[in-house]
């Protein structure tokens, strides 16, 4: 996968100038044209495909970022066989085929969707569609936590029970000796650790056994 770079896939005309737009404001991006549609804009440098599923399927992997300009429906379908991980998977933005919605479908948190989302919607002057339930509480997630203070997640399997303790209101009873996590976290969503047997989230640079269900990470 090339670092943050970005393939922008279209199919339809109203795509390419939307796409086009794009394009100009984004660095690090490949514009894929079903090679059906006419010439592209020009100075879009736009790579062409005839079939969308095979073309998107061969090159998933490859690119940080998609951004597919046809109805979500095709996206799910085309990407399902192709999702591994949160943790690996490339972020997918949907946009509409009348530039009204930019929708992070996939990968928002570590895979920056939500960023991107967001930015493609400033670009085209549509609505950013964010459906993660921490930001749309405007709470924080302890998987955009890690990602900000430069940790490794070492059990993903419990980001999802670690979030849903904050959306709950629930504090998290964290270990963090090296103060990674606590500049993202006040006191309205942590505790300090008391009792060993309760703790939460554990972050440290040492091998130190946790109990099972306990959240582990690491600095780099």
């Amino acid at each position: 996968m090339t670092p943050d770079k970005t393939a922008i896939w279209v199919i339809t005309p109203n795509g390419v100038k939307l796409a086009g737009k794009m394009v100009t404001h984004l660095e690090k991006t490949d514009f894929y044209l079903q090679a059906k549609l006419n010439a592209p804009p020009e100075n879009t440098g736009a790579i062409s495909f005839d079939e969308l599923k095979p073309s998107i399927q061969r090159l998933f992997h490859r690119y940080h970022h998609h951004v597919f300009i046809f109805a979500t429906g095709i996206a799910v379908r085309v990407i399902a066989p192709l999702l591994e991980s949160k943790l690996s998977d490339p972020s997918v933005t949907v946009v509409d085929d009348g530039g009204q919605f930019a929708i992070s479908l996939v990968s928002g948190h570590l895979g920056g969707g939500n960023e991107k989302a967001m930015d493609i919607a400033r670009i085209i002057g549509a609505l950013p569609v964010i459906t993660t339930a921490t930001d749309v509480n405007r709470l924080p997630a302890i998987d955009m936590i890690a990602k900000k203070s430069g940790v490794i997640i070492e059990t993903p399997d419990l980001i999802k029970s670690v979030n849903m303790s904050i959306l709950s209101g629930k504090k998290i009873i964290l270990e963090d000796k090296g103060s990674h996590l606590t500049p993202y976290l006040n006191e309205t969503f942590v505790t300090q650790v008391q009792n060993p047997k309760t703790i939460s989230v554990v972050c440290t640079d040492t091998d130190k056994k946790v109990p099972r269900g306990t959240m582990l990470l690491r600095p780099k």
